[in-house]
């Protein structure tokens, strides 16, 4: 079959809120891949998922997905703590990665990844979506083609509606907390579009809302993280568990030249002003606010393998971002800024 009309075969491990939001673009949505497999150690849900979308293979088990010789790439959906195991294993067969963020929660773990990844020459992409929204890639594009000139300061926040993750989340050895959870993608976010790592990490946090659940794991649920970047920009992180109003991912970056901003990202365009003031609707969560990015950060990770050409998010990248997080929560502990060295 000819590369143009040859279709990636998936395979899809984990199926909560993020694993079906894959699975449903990879099955209905994406022409160039096509969706072979689903598994999951709760089996019934996985069963469902499968039957909803016309996926005939279920599997209770990850290594029965690794050895289907009709997966030749998997996209892995589960917790952070069970990821690392899971991509040495598809690397080790040979098979191509699609990882949600975060891609651990260990350094060691992570060159691990790297160094088998490499080592087997398989693609490995982490799920760093808002690098493929469009409205971040309007500012990308407006930095690359010299408009905002040098970058001189820049923000990124996360502030998410009432709710905490699932119960993993609570336990800070399997889920990174906020910074790993939650500001990762900012951290992410700050390295993309300023091209520079980062060179110094100060952070603060305290738990404000969520004191019965947080309390014990010491994981606070409002973070704020001044960054400092190679050639001396300075950058802004915070993130909130608890924004009454609706899902809210916003963007500034000021340079030489100008400045670009992504704001809260509008249900709809139109916007009501009356006497009471300015109303908007605002996305309910990141499965509605990023829905274009993450249906087009698999679609090319699909491209990536048929083109043979390099990812658009690395390994390297979701080390980076993470170690950005370690670095912001050895910060709290110590109420001190915490240099990295490169």
């Amino acid at each position: 079959m000819s590369e143009a009309k040859r279709r990636v075969g998936f395979g899809v491990v984990g199926v909560g809120a993020m694993g079906r939001v894959h699975a449903e673009n990879l099955a209905l949505k994406i022409p160039r891949a096509n969706l072979v497999a689903i598994a999951d150690m709760l089996v019934e849900p996985a069963k469902k998922l499968a039957s909803s979308l016309g996926v005939e293979t279920v599997y209770s088990d990850f290594g029965s997905l690794i050895d289907d010789k009709n997966v030749e790439a998997i996209l892995i959906a589960v917790p952070p703590y069970l990821k690392k195991d899971m991509i040495v294993q598809a690397a080790k067969a040979g098979k191509h990665v699609f990882v949600e963020k975060p891609m651990t929660l260990s350094s060691k773990d992570a060159d691990e990844i790297i160094y088998e990844t490499d080592r087997a020459g398989v693609k490995i992409q982490v799920g760093y979506q808002r690098r493929f929204d469009n409205a971040f890639r309007r500012v990308e594009d407006a930095i690359n083609e010299g408009r905002i000139g040098r970058v001189l300061l820049m923000s990124s926040h996360t502030r998410d509606p009432p709710g905490l993750s699932p119960n993993y989340y609570l336990d800070f050895a399997k889920s990174g907390g906020i910074m790993a959870d939650t500001c990762s993608h900012d951290f992410d976010v700050i390295r993309w579009l300023s091209k520079s790592e980062v060179t110094k990490v100060y952070a603060d946090g305290e738990i404000l809302v969520y004191h019965k659940e947080l309390d014990p794991s010491g994981i606070p649920d409002h973070v704020v993280v001044t960054l400092t970047l190679e050639g001396g920009a300075m950058a802004h992180v915070d993130s909130s568990a608890y924004a009454v109003y609706g899902y809210d991912v916003q963007a500034e970056i000021l340079g030489t030249k100008g400045a670009a901003f992504v704001g809260i990202g509008e249900k709809n365009s139109a916007t009501i002003l009356d006497e009471s003031g300015h109303h908007g609707q605002y996305s309910s969560s990141y499965v509605e606010r990023f829905g274009q990015a993450y249906h087009d950060e698999v679609e090319d990770f699909a491209t990536c393998i048929l083109e043979n050409r390099p990812p658009r998010v690395s390994a390297r990248d979701g080390k980076a971002a993470i170690e950005i997080g370690f670095a912001a929560d050895e910060s709290m502990k110590r109420k001190a800024p915490v240099i990295m060295t490169h």
